[in-house]
């Protein structure tokens, strides 16, 4: 039986860190390690965690100062001796044999990494969505070589708690979490797939991740460091082409840039999220070198004006949320335009046919459009 080392960070934990810590001790898999990084939690975290560690000698539990989930995952490789490395969260709900169905993916598929589905709920936003972690309508294979899967980085999650890694690989790359409070766990498990041979998949929501139950955690307040992704995927470039993998995957990492450009561009109004994303835009590979239409398709900056939310019908679904996106997103890519325009002595003018266009796709709305129009041919 391998080890399996079990790595968890903890901050303002104390509501969830006893059911967690008995769902790990009984678990039917047994040869694990248990990592408690305390990443100094203001509340009553350390001292719960500490108490349950002397029922089960699996138990370790650090405490240090608070610099981060990503720095607490680092501290816990560091310890970590499993042939085989999980990232969980405290508040999330596993079932009793969920480190074993982890364990018998990877091995059963002489997998580098082992990812599995879950069940995704954030009561903040009112979402519950199964069947999350990985793409099952583009990813239909139980194993799979990097290369044969399409768009790598946007098809399959990044997050660090539906996967099982082999720790070898990790030990021979020295990879680590990037050092940024959030987003950390991208550039990890984007460089972890893309050095894998065999990734290994099952079809199945496994657990439960409960995203913003904790309002204190850095995934609620995302947003305050919208910036910090900007960062994290500086890094993954310059890695790739370290090691020589820029060619293979530009594709897939440019779409994870633009993905990323949208997601917080949806949020909200950040100037100076749009003026660091700008920065790099102008000033950082791949994008310093493209042309100004292709860095404007690339980086997902064909914002179409307002005049865009007269051709989405009155019947189409979720139209408040659409326009209001729609909003934010114009907002925020003109400002990155803006910037620059004017920081970087680029005369960014893309034509208004094309840029509604591309946006009318980017918005699903051409979907939504010809929904309606399939039901009406059908009436």
């Amino acid at each position: 039986m391998s080890l399996v080392s079990i790595i968890i960070p903890m901050y303002a934990s104390e509501k969830y860190v006893e059911s967690f810590l008995h769902t790990m001790s009984t678990q039917d898999y047994k040869d694990i390690e248990i990592i408690c990084v305390v990443d100094g939690s203001p509340d009553n975290t350390y001292n719960l965690a500490e108490t349950i560690a002397k029922e089960d000698s699996r138990i370790t539990v650090i405490n240090q100062e608070h610099t981060g989930a990503g720095a607490a995952r680092n501290v816990g490789l560091y310890m970590a001796k499993g042939e085989y490395v999980m990232f969980l969260d405290v508040d999330d709900i596993f079932p009793n044999n969920f480190i074993s169905k982890m364990v018998s993916l990877i091995e059963n598929n002489q997998a580098d990494i082992g990812i599995c589905q879950y069940k995704h709920e954030n009561l903040k936003r009112n979402i519950i969505r199964n069947n999350a972690g990985f793409n099952n309508k583009k990813i239909k294979m139980d194993v799979a070589s990097p290369l044969e899967i399409d768009d790598l980085l946007g098809n399959i999650s990044l997050v660090p708690h539906n996967k099982i890694y082999k720790r070898k690989l990790i030990r021979d790359y020295d990879l680590k979490y990037s050092s940024t409070l959030s987003r950390n766990d991208v550039s990890f498990a984007s460089k972890f797939l893309m050095i894998s041979k065999r990734i290994a998949f099952i079809n199945e929501n496994l657990y439960v991740y409960r995203q913003c139950h904790n309002d204190k955690s850095i995934t609620s307040n995302r947003i305050l460091h919208s910036e910090d992704i900007i960062e994290v995927l500086k890094e993954l470039y310059d890695w790739m082409t370290d090691h020589s993998l820029e060619s293979q995957y530009l594709s897939t990492f440019c779409k994870k840039v633009k993905s990323n450009i949208h997601l917080y561009s949806s949020n909200s109004r950040n100037d100076k999220f749009a003026e660091v994303t700008a920065d790099y835009l102008a000033s950082y590979e791949p994008w310093k070198s493209m042309d100004d239409n292709t860095l404007l398709k690339t980086a997902g900056l064909l914002i179409a004006p307002k005049k865009i939310k007269k051709l989405i019908p009155k019947k189409i679904k979720n139209k408040e949320k659409i326009t209001k996106q729609i909003d934010s997103k114009i907002y925020n890519c003109n400002k990155i335009r803006e910037f620059l325009n004017t920081k970087h002595n680029r005369n960014i003018k893309p034509s208004f046919i094309k840029e509604l266009y591309l946006k009318i796709q980017d918005e699903g709305i051409d979907k939504e459009l010809e929904k309606l129009k399939e039901k009406d041919r059908n009436k």
